[in-house]
């Protein structure tokens, strides 16, 4: 989860506001019974869909591996453009948690 979180937040920095340093990101954290929820939330660049397909990467390309990280390390995984800005919502469940069907 800390490595999904960290990539969501450095592709924020680096590609939504290129990598200016006063770009706001809004983090949200919420456990919900069997889950936790992590919210990030940016006024930035909106990305290109075809970077969160999040496909596996050309092993030899130096970058986009971050978008695999995060979809391989959470459960859910949702981007979607929001009136105030760009909203990535990763859910993970918590091990021993029941799965409903």
């Amino acid at each position: 989860m800390t490595l999904a979180v960290d990539e969501a937040l450095a592709n924020v920095i680096r590609h939504a506001y290129h990598g200016d340093p006063f770009g706001k990101i809004e983090v949200d954290c919420r456990g919900e019974g069997d889950r936790l929820e992590f919210t990030l939330l940016d006024q930035g660049e909106a990305p290109d869909p075809e970077r969160l397909n999040g496909s596996p990467p050309d092993t030899f390309s130096l970058g986009g591996r971050g978008t695999h990280l995060i979809r391989m390390a959470m459960d859910e995984v949702m981007y979607e453009r929001v009136s105030g800005g760009n909203q990535l919502r990763m859910t993970k469940r918590l091990p021993g948690s029941r799965q409903t069907l």
